[in-house]
């Protein structure tokens, strides 16, 4: 395959999301427990058992069940996951991308995935003119079309926010969302983590899948919170 276009740097890294700010603090966490059992007691195999219940491994391995019913579930639709890596960034999506030329056509799917990022409480962003006369368009913000696809991403992803891109055939900024997928396989589409086989269905599917998980990591986070407590 081609070599993937050089892209302009992210502007910052993603934002940390439930998993990794627990991460944070179980660690930092763990070692001080560590450190207080070894000064209480002189006892390093019972301080040891503090130092690594209190690691991140549930929580992270949470995120990783949720990817991998998820990639089991888009590879029976023949979805190409291209990069599951990308679908751990799930939870922390903020915004979702569709280009005008998209955002004109009528499909049901289309429909459902724009009330699946409202519900999921998601900005949608349309590159060009809003369609007019789509009841779907109201709320949905307007990104001047002079500027590139790439941009507009690096743009949106100021300040750490996650950026979906949806796109119909070869585009740059399907490698510099991060996550993208595309509608076809036409291009064909270098850089897109994801290639739809049934069009806006699967793209339906991908966005009704971030509310979920960002409850899924949230749920294991509070699950390793349990058992770091038990391991004390």
């Amino acid at each position: 395959p081609p070599r993937l276009p050089e892209l302009p740097p992210r502007p910052c890294p993603l934002r940390a999301g439930a998993v990794e700010r627990y991460e944070e603090s179980a660690v930092a966490a763990s070692l001080s427990a560590f450190a207080a059992e070894v000064a209480l007691t002189f006892d390093r195999q019972a301080a040891a058992s503090a130092l690594f219940g209190g690691l991140p491994r549930v929580a992270r391995l949470g995120r990783w069940a949720f990817t991998s019913q998820l990639v089991g579930e888009l590879s029976a639709r023949d979805v190409v996951v291209l990069d599951r890596s990308a679908l751990q960034r799930l939870d922390r999506i903020d915004y979702v991308v569709l280009h005008e030329a998209l955002a004109r056509e009528e499909h049901p799917g289309l429909e459902r995935l724009v009330s699946a990022a409202r519900r999921a409480r998601r900005a949608i962003r349309v590159v060009g003119a809003t369609p007019q006369g789509v009841r779907w368009a109201r709320g949905a913000e307007r990104l001047p079309s002079s500027r590139s696809l790439v941009e507009v991403v690096r743009e949106l992803q100021q300040g750490g926010s996650g950026v979906l891109l949806v796109q119909r055939g070869p585009d740059d900024a399907l490698a510099a969302a991060d996550l993208s997928l595309a509608l076809s396989a036409e291009g064909p589409p270098w850089g897109a983590h994801l290639i739809a086989s049934r069009g806006w269905d699967d793209a339906a599917l991908i966005v009704e899948a971030l509310a979920a998980a960002r409850a899924a990591t949230k749920q294991s986070v509070r699950l390793a919170l349990g058992e770091a407590a038990t391991s004390l």
